[in-house]
């Protein structure tokens, strides 16, 4: 049996998707454990099959792994994505790691639009805002990562945020000041529906002048669903609007990267989050496929 059942290759100039861990949870405060989660996705592969949820191979995906890389030091994580993992031609997913693991991710993504004069985009799915300026005097926590994507650069206008349901007082004042931030609180999926939410944003980015970076929070999930992740939070989305708003994106949007942050394997016994975040992976790759993102 082998990692992601067939589909990793050795070989980088055959690859369309690329794939690295970053094991750190460092800067988080609850649910120590998303470190384990690169290793963790990994072995689950060994024995989830590689097809979509109507049956179709994924054989056309190529899967190169790139490793894990050590968050130790934030400048020099952020040269490692730019400069080495998100140069590579192809697809790119990130495992982490708490939320925390964003920050150098989107700092590498923002310099690779800069370089290529495209208009870089980010759309977090979570239950959370994570409009904190700092969480115990620790500017880097995992509630911090807008406002460090913000200060870095990135427009507000072109910063999304699906499905939170937490709000605390901080968050709500930084929201007002930076209005042109799209947010869809999980009660407005109920209204507006995975299509309606999935054709605001195509219509908004598919312009050729943009590209974007999805940021996946596993507790945007219901916790019915997703049990196992650092701050689990009810009345969140169904497995099924988290799959479709994923696919939707990367099949409609030009979506360079997406990170998948916050599985605690140590609360997941029975591994149900660890293999739905697995089956929602596949059913994206299934989108990249249909949509004729790689060949």
């Amino acid at each position: 049996m082998n990692e992601f059942k067939d589909l990793v290759t050795s070989d980088q100039k055959e690859a369309n998707v690329f794939i690295c861990g970053i094991p750190n949870d460092k800067n988080s405060l609850n649910r120590k454990g998303a470190a384990y989660f690169p290793r963790t996705l990994r072995s689950a592969s060994y024995l989830v099959p590689a097809r979509d949820l109507v049956g179709n191979s994924l054989k056309q995906i190529k899967i190169y792994d790139c490793g894990d890389y050590a968050y130790e030091d934030l400048n020099k994580l952020t040269n490692e994505l730019q400069f080495n993992f998100l140069t590579k031609n192809g697809f790119h997913i990130i495992v982490g790691g708490d939320h925390s693991i964003s920050i150098p991710s989107e700092r590498a993504f923002y310099c690779k639009c800069l370089k290529l004069n495209k208009q870089p985009v980010i759309i977090h799915l979570d239950a959370h805002l994570d409009m904190m300026q700092a969480v115990e005097n620790n500017q880097f926590s995992n509630f911090s990562v807008l406002c460090r994507a913000s200060e870095y650069g990135y427009n507000d206008k072109n910063i999304c945020v699906i499905g939170p349901r937490v709000f605390n007082e901080e968050e709500m004042d930084y929201l007002s000041k930076h209005k042109t931030i799209d947010v869809f609180k999980s009660l407005d999926l109920r209204k507006l529906g995975v299509s309606g939410l999935a054709e605001y944003l195509v219509n908004k980015y598919a312009d050729n002048r943009y590209l974007v970076y999805i940021s996946f929070n596993l507790d945007v999930l219901d916790p019915s669903y997703a049990p196992s992740v650092q701050n689990p939070v009810s009345f969140g989305l169904t497995n099924y609007e988290v799959s479709g708003i994923l696919g939707a994106l990367v099949a409609g949007l030009n979506v360079d990267t997406i990170d998948i942050v916050e599985g605690t394997p140590n609360y997941d016994p029975n591994g149900v989050t660890t293999n739905l975040t697995l089956k929602i992976i596949y059913e994206m790759l299934s989108s990249l496929i249909s949509s004729e993102t790689v060949k």
